[in-house]
């Protein structure tokens, strides 16, 4: 892979994601994460592999970005899940993320007070 957008806002690895790129890849980071991470030097320096990180852009920019995927025909792989469905979702994404999906909670399942 050529770059990888990491949008998890969560403290995760990076390494395995970072495995996952071709000589001179990117890792972006779009998600803030609250704690520092620590990657080994040798796998970037050997291949030219980076991290970098990039703010949104604002309404206007995120607008582009999804007229033209729309354009091309990319759309992202989400499930729509109640709220009641969160802890066993968690549970799933700690145990192994292989299904490639965006999970999306919808906020009408949420208890009210």
């Amino acid at each position: 892979l050529d770059i990888i957008l990491d949008t998890v806002s969560a403290n995760h690895e990076m390494m395995p994601y970072a495995d996952l790129l071709a000589s001179d890849g990117q890792l972006t980071l779009i998600g803030i994460t609250t704690e520092p991470f620590a990657v080994p030097g040798a796998p970037f320096v050997f291949s030219q592999k980076s991290i970098r990180g990039s703010l949104i852009g604002g309404t206007q920019r995120t607008q582009e970005m999804i007229d033209f995927c729309c354009s091309k025909g990319i759309y992202p792989n989400i499930e729509v899940i109640d709220a009641k469905d969160i802890v066993t979702i968690l549970k799933k994404l700690e145990e192994k993320n292989d299904s490639i999906v965006r999970y999306v909670i919808d906020c009408a399942t949420i208890p009210k007070k």
